[in-house]
């Protein structure tokens, strides 16, 4: 039977397909809540959008979905909630009752163990609030529980924190890829006296045919970001998320070698009565978790400022396990010959931890 790799295990895509044992089991772990905690500009803005919402929570009932450790439960109760239902399907959720009960808030908390699409509550909620987002935006398809619970949960003209989320597309100088995981095979001829420059085609292949999780600076950003798609948390449907696809045209602003394009998003907090908090995860902005996501070329190509790119992406969920994703992007530079490539978050999607 078939097998994939994901992060170094072999696992068969029939054990994958329509499976979530890997997902939860995975957030079971202290570590990476360890790793969302610690990312400040992420746990700040979202306390920082529930207290700019107290005067719509304060005695209402909320849902958090995928609650983790439960911080922004407590969040909304500090907020003023009369309830909320913290809904979670990982084992973490043990972690989560202790966490409330230390804070003083079982009267108003209520742990509820499962997924969003097969627990029961016992009644409408006004509010979801959840952390969903990840690497590309969709990778983990979290927001697809989020739009079950909105369907089976939220009252007519509820409040969804966030409400909405923009993906982000520019492109990209980051050659130092290049001579840090590329170059490196020609480099053991000197240090080792052994060569091994038959192992670059192999190592391009396993890199730059995975979207990479990268701490993009600033100054590798080389034209300016577009946006590409648009998502509507009040709104969107699963056959949407089935097929996120969006364009774009674009300028380089300097003579260089283009690496790729990167992607990153921002979350929007629209609360009504009052200005609209951003959580952004923009190389320009306060670094976050979710770092940026870069699509690499197998060769840097060469571009000259004012080289016009045109392309498009399609963002599907991927054939092997429908919480990951296959990007087909398509692009054309200064007019030449279109091109296309494909990647996917099921490989190696790049470094995790944060700190």
């Amino acid at each position: 039977m078939d097998q994939v790799d994901i992060n170094g295990g072999m696992t068969t895509k029939s054990d994958l397909k329509g499976s979530d044992k890997f997902f939860f089991t995975a957030y079971a772990d202290v570590n990476i809540h360890e790793n969302m905690i610690r990312d400040h500009s992420r746990t700040q803005t979202y306390r920082e959008a529930i207290m700019a919402s107290s005067h719509l929570l304060k005695g209402k009932v909320v849902a958090d979905v995928g609650c983790g450790t439960g911080i922004l439960s407590c969040f909304c109760a500090k907020a003023g909630a009369k309830k909320v239902y913290a809904i979670d399907a990982s084992a973490i959720i043990e972690q989560a009752k202790l966490v409330v009960k230390e804070n003083n808030l079982e009267n108003i908390v209520e742990l509820v163990s499962g997924k969003a699409e097969d627990v029961q509550l016992p009644e409408k909620v006004d509010v979801i609030v959840s952390e969903w987002m990840g690497n590309f935006l969709l990778f983990e398809a979290m927001l697809n529980s989020v739009v079950v619970a909105r369907d089976r949960f939220l009252k007519e003209g509820g409040l969804i924190l966030p409400s909405k989320c923009t993906l982000f597309v520019a492109p990209v100088d980051s050659q130092k890829i290049y001579e840090r995981r590329i170059d490196f095979w020609s480099s053991t001829k000197e240090t080792y006296d052994l060569s091994m420059e038959c192992m670059i085609p192999f190592a391009k292949k396993r890199i730059f045919g995975s979207v990479r999780r990268e701490d993009v600076p600033s100054s590798e950003v080389v034209g300016k970001e577009q946006e590409l798609a648009q998502i509507d948390i009040n709104t969107v449907t699963i056959e949407d998320l089935d097929n996120v696809k969006g364009s774009f045209k674009m300028a380089c602003n300097k003579t260089t070698k283009l690496s790729g394009f990167t992607t990153w998003f921002d979350a929007y907090f629209e609360i009504k009565g009052k200005e609209t908090v951003v959580l952004s995860t923009s190389p320009f902005a306060t670094r976050t978790h979710w770092n940026q996501a870069v699509l690499y070329f197998d060769e840097p190509i060469s571009v000259k400022e004012g080289d016009v790119l045109d392309g498009s992406m399609l963002v599907t969920p991927a054939l092997h396990n429908d919480r990951h994703l296959d990007i087909k992007l398509n692009y054309s530079i200064a007019g030449g010959k279109p091109a296309e490539r494909n990647y996917n978050t099921w490989k190696t999607p790049g470094p995790v931890e944060m700190y």
